[in-house]
């Protein structure tokens, strides 16, 4: 992965994430759930500690055992003021949209080779939304989750970059199409054949409306090609 420079929230006041997220500058002090902001480092420097109002996870996620449904929504106390690096990001909408075969863009603060080295900074892949096969994504899950690929070069997504966010770009626009998953095959990243899985958001739409009280369908008009 690239470095790279912004990250990306649904909203100034939301912030959707994967719930068995490793390292997504959302932690824990005592008590209190909070999130950091507006950083591009892993030490967190330069950002702002937001404190969370309300977690809300998908009700089937405990009950597959952690294994579908794995997102989840955060509301801050506060507003999150928008800027050079704290920016919205628009929801893809349209479920029945083929993406094979187009670009995608992942960022995250993930381990950069099998020895667990961790970046300093945040740090960006080239993927290729690729048929459910490739990464052995099952028929009954095909609907809610993406597959993959790229080569080693372009990037791989690796421990800790569970959460983030998987894009694509249109018309001058990032839309946010899934949430970083899980490895399609094995645990060992820097191999060429192992691919990775995302939360596709588009099945969640309506989930995440319900639970923000807000119509994205109105609200972040979808650009079309």
């Amino acid at each position: 992965m690239e470095t790279f420079a912004i990250q990306f929230r649904i909203l100034s006041i939301w912030r959707i994430f994967q719930f068995r997220c490793d390292v997504c500058n959302i932690f824990c002090l005592g008590d209190f759930v909070q999130v950091s902001v507006g950083s591009v480092y892993s030490d967190l420097r330069g950002g702002r500690i937001l404190l969370v109002e309300k977690i809300v996870i998908h009700r089937d996620y405990l009950e597959s055992n952690g294994n579908h449904h794995d997102i989840g929504l955060l509301k801050l106390q506060t507003w999150a003021t928008l800027s050079t690096f704290i920016k919205t990001v628009r929801l893809h909408l349209n479920q029945s949209e083929d993406l094979i075969g187009k670009t995608a863009y992942l960022t995250g603060l993930g381990v950069i080779n099998d020895y667990m080295q961790r970046p300093t900074r945040l740090r960006k892949a080239t993927l290729h939304v690729s048929s459910p096969a490739e990464c052995s994504i099952s028929a009954k899950d095909s609907g809610v989750q993406i597959c993959c690929t790229s080569t080693v070069h372009e990037g791989k997504a690796c421990k800790g970059d569970s959460g983030g966010p998987l894009v694509i770009k249109r018309n001058g626009f990032f839309l946010q199409i899934g949430i970083t998953s899980h490895l399609a095959r094995l645990s060992y990243c820097k191999l060429a054949d192992n691919h990775s899985i995302y939360t596709k958001v588009a099945a969640y739409v309506q989930w995440i409306s319900e639970n923000t009280r807000i119509d994205f369908y109105n609200y972040l008009a979808e650009e079309t090609l």
